[in-house]
């Protein structure tokens, strides 16, 4: 006689060999990056919502726009979290979303993609205003979350801005040829993507983090993945405070040494616990000695994996610590991986009183990252007027180009910033 309870261990059992299990690729190198995003796609005239399988990622550099050429797919995808791992530091957005016919056999492929693939049942093209919204600055070394995001969607091409044909053209060039413009083959549909909710404040970067060490447990990610709450996991111009930084900072450099002393299973919570403590000494006065003594312990650590208290402080545009470091010796030219400095970080996120702060305290307004990219240059296409002016006024040369050949007035033309590129060009004028 079959007992109840044997039943559900057969049910049980006859489900796990259902699920794709995928193999978590681990980090290459210690300045590479993660990026995730959560995406439902709500079908037109709301008749059901999917999960994305595959979503489609950009990195932003040059003076493209948000028109690249070269498109990532994403490595991963569970439960509609698509994640995008070992890709260098820098600034990147979601362009495009995809559910494949037979969803158990969905390929967790990732590299530079040319067309979606054969096994596409749809495919949800996002609109500027949507890429726009998604856009995220990971660090090296770093994972940053783009947000849980929902998709509104629409048939047909009429209302295509520049961006979704851009993208259609690239990824599936049948629809972008087609007058339907919806179907391409039977049972492949194309849809037009708008935004209809983007949630990314720091309660659902602090869950899609809790999802994401579930997801990629095993899989070497964990170090990376304990400091994704803090200042590497924020969108771009979001201040966390002093006591969100120190302790996103100690709680990935804890985490790490109550690994090592054999207690895997407990040592965020441990890490937690002790890091609670050692940030609250912070919440004040970074000034006071407790704190020094805290930003001592973190920025040594830090220091053996090739980065810097002060590298994380400008990133996340903490001032005040930032300035404490420097008055204990940190040097604001020290660049980590990817010929980083703290100014070509604080430039590119947005942190006028830090850029102010490390040129006061001697950094280099016209160091260059690996692809000849300035702190003139970062502010400028993000249209960061404030910071041009500090830059400028701080010695920053207009006039440099990256390998691409871009000036800074390029860029920002590019993105259309008027504002900075009227700036840039009055400068040049009165030089």
């Amino acid at each position: 006689m079959t007992r109840p309870r044997d039943y559900v261990l057969l049910v049980g059992m006859l489900l796990s060999a259902c699920v794709t299990s995928y193999v978590v690729p681990r980090p290459q190198r210690p300045e590479i990056a993660g990026l995730a995003i959560d995406v439902d796609v709500e079908a037109p005239v709301g008749l059901f919502t999917s999960e994305a399988q595959i979503v489609y990622f950009v990195r932003l550099d040059g003076a493209e726009g948000l028109q690249r050429s070269g498109v990532l797919q994403s490595t991963m995808a569970i439960d509609g979290r698509a994640y995008l791992l070992n890709v260098p530091a820098g600034e990147y957005a979601a362009v495009a979303a995809a559910e494949t016919k037979d969803r158990a056999k969905a390929p967790p492929t990732a590299g530079l993609s040319i067309e979606l693939p054969d096994s596409t049942r749809t495919a949800t093209f996002f609109s500027n205003e949507l890429v726009e919204a998604t856009r995220v600055t990971v660090a090296p070394g770093h994972f940053a979350f783009m947000g849980r995001l929902v998709v509104d969607t629409s048939v047909g091409l009429e209302d295509a801005d520049s961006t979704q044909l851009h993208y259609l053209g690239l990824l599936a060039p049948g629809a972008a040829k087609s007058t339907i413009g919806q179907i391409v083959s039977p049972g492949s549909y194309q849809y037009l993507g708008t935004l209809g909710k983007l949630q990314r404040d720091q309660a659902t970067v602090s869950s899609l983090r809790t999802d994401a060490t579930r997801d990629l447990a095993g899989g070497g990610w964990n170090e990376i993945l304990a400091a994704a709450g803090g200042p590497a996991a924020r969108p771009t111009g979001e201040r966390p405070s002093s006591t969100d930084v120190v302790y996103a900072v100690c709680t990935d450099v804890q985490t790490q040494k109550f690994q090592a002393q054999g207690h895997r299973d407990q040592s965020q919570a441990m890490a937690h616990g002790l890091c609670q403590i050692a940030a609250g000494g912070c919440r004040d006065d970074p000034r006071q000695e407790g704190c020094k003594n805290t930003l001592r312990e973190l920025d040594a650590h830090l220091r053996t994996s090739g980065s810097s208290m002060l590298f994380e402080a400008s990133h996340s545009g903490q001032t005040e610590i930032a300035k404490v470091m420097i008055a204990m010796g940190s040097d604001p030219n020290a660049a980590v991986a990817g010929g980083w400095t703290p100014l070509l970080m604080a430039s590119a996120e947005g942190h006028e009183a830090t850029v102010a702060a490390l040129i006061d305290a001697g950094a280099d307004p016209n160091v260059r990252n690996d692809l000849g990219r300035s702190p003139l240059m970062f502010a400028s296409s993000k249209g960061f007027t404030a910071i041009v002016k500090v830059l400028l006024a701080g010695g920053a040369d207009a006039a440099l180009r990256d390998k691409s050949g871009n000036t800074a007035l390029a860029l920002a033309e590019a993105q259309g910033h008027t504002a900075v590129a009227r700036l840039l060009k009055e400068h040049d004028r009165a030089r």
